[in-house]
């Protein structure tokens, strides 16, 4: 069991719903350590240790990252001294299977389990105008969020880019495939806890709604 000093909360949400830029939002306002697979994994890498190495060699051979190795990573990472005493910690896309979610059950104890959702053509008109700054990773909308300089990141002046595969119709078989591999997750935390729905019809309606719970559990 992991030391846990830190009120826990699971970000679930398909591709498009958003998680990022609201989980963005709360570092910034409220301090929450933001925890995705995909940083974890890049951290790992650039550690160079073994678990780095596993992943690396999977990635590079075209080879997802199986459910223990993703453990190990969720386990090394939450037990980081970093965390301690963290305002709230905030994982996004873990657990992603049944074995994942068992494996979690065992080392920590989730305090909030939030689902991000919106109807399927809104999520593609997301997918396909989304662009992410290389360098710091910040999330831009060609309508929805442009960045203030063309092609470059309001931030650090880095290069926006964006994904091969944010175009209408591989965007709608992510939506698909997401949906059908979490839908066994969510139902067995349903038996076990409530699990907050945000499905708005905007996104500054889900930037309120989720501050207001991210604000709740920080204070709480």
């Amino acid at each position: 069991m992991v030391r846990q000093d830190f009120p826990l909360m699971a970000i679930f949400g398909p591709p498009g719903a958003g998680k990022g830029t609201l989980c963005q939002l709360a570092a910034d306002r409220y301090g929450a350590i933001h925890l995705s697979t995909g940083q974890m994994f890049r951290n790992a890498i650039s550690s160079g240790n073994e678990l780095g190495l596993r992943v690396k060699n999977l990635l590079a051979n075209g080879i997802l990252v199986d459910d223990q190795t993703t453990n190990e990573i969720v386990a090394e990472t939450l037990a980081h001294p970093r965390l301690a005493n963290a305002p709230l910690v905030i994982l996004d896309g873990y657990p992603r299977t049944i074995g994942q979610k068992i494996f979690l059950d065992e080392i920590a104890e989730l305090d909030k389990i939030v689902l991000v959702t919106a109807q399927p053509d809104e999520l593609v008109r997301r997918i396909s105008g989304r662009s992410t700054c290389s360098s710091c990773a910040a999330i831009y909308h060609d309508q929805l969020r442009p960045s203030q300089f063309a092609h470059k990141c309001d931030n650090c002046q880095g290069t926006l880019v964006k994904r091969s595969d944010d175009n209408p119709e591989t965007a709608r078989e992510r939506i698909n495939d997401y949906n059908e591999l979490t839908a066994p997750v969510l139902a067995a935390y349903q038996t076990q806890q409530a699990i907050v729905k945000i499905e708005p019809l905007d996104l500054k309606a889900a930037e309120r709604q989720f501050l207001a719970l991210v604000k709740e559990m920080v204070k709480g």
